[in-house]
């Protein structure tokens, strides 16, 4: 039984070990391209509250029951018995709890990821408006901010670098968050910027063409 408790024991260290070191990591050199989706209304609206939810600033559009059986008995072999199932139920509580440890550990990791990346976009989004504004920047086909204006200084791509970087890490989690891919959770927040978007504002029509937003073809 001693065996079984260090086994048990080990094994929801390592997965301990394994939830804590996890971390959201994205390919901030990949472009996510938008090929013809379709999906369910359901499926669309929930991607588009959870993008809400997240970026809330840019506007808005087990509990285990163990049952412990009580008896007495006057035969040694049964109390025996008695106190091997009472160590095996401590071992399956010790484990369990263990396990639900690890497994917060690693949702309050991805959580924090998430507030980081909220907060990093959040940080420049009055900055990111005012190139915006400026004609500088748009929203691009793919879900992602674009140069406009290809003499844009170096600081405005930086800019606009640092948004698409923090944009593709979101997109990951919310899709994971889901159950969809990247590319549909793309596609929502592109339809969702473009609503945002002010009517001046530069936008992409499905050409890639720059337009303001009030001369964009349906």
């Amino acid at each position: 039984m001693d065996r079984i408790l260090i086994f048990l024991v080990l094994a929801a260290l390592l997965l301990l070990s394994a939830c804590t070191r996890h971390h959201v990591t994205a390919d901030t050199t990949h472009k996510v391209e938008i090929a013809p989706i379709y999906v369910t209304v359901d499926i669309n609206l929930k991607v588009q509250r959870a993008l809400d939810d997240a970026l809330a600033f840019q506007g808005s559009w087990r509990m285990f029951l163990l049952k412990k059986n009580s008896g007495s008995s006057n035969n040694q072999e049964q109390d025996i018995r008695e106190i091997k199932m009472k160590k095996a139920n401590r071992l399956f509580i010790l484990f369990w709890i263990l396990l639900f440890v690890s497994a917060g550990m690693a949702a309050w990791a991805q959580d924090r990821d998430k507030q980081d990346v909220v907060q990093s976009m959040k940080d420049r989004h009055a900055e990111l408006i005012q190139a915006k504004d400026q004609g500088l920047v748009g929203e691009a086909w793919n879900g992602l901010a674009g140069i406009v204006d290809e003499n844009a200084p170096a600081e405005i791509r930086e800019l606009v670098n640092a948004e698409n970087s923090d944009r593709r890490v979101l997109f990951q989690i919310i899709a994971r968050e889901t159950d969809t891919s990247v590319q549909e959770v793309a596609l929502q927040n592109r339809i969702r910027m473009y609503r945002l978007a002010a009517a001046d504002h530069f936008v992409q029509d499905k050409d890639r063409n720059w337009v303001r937003k009030k001369d964009l073809q349906p």
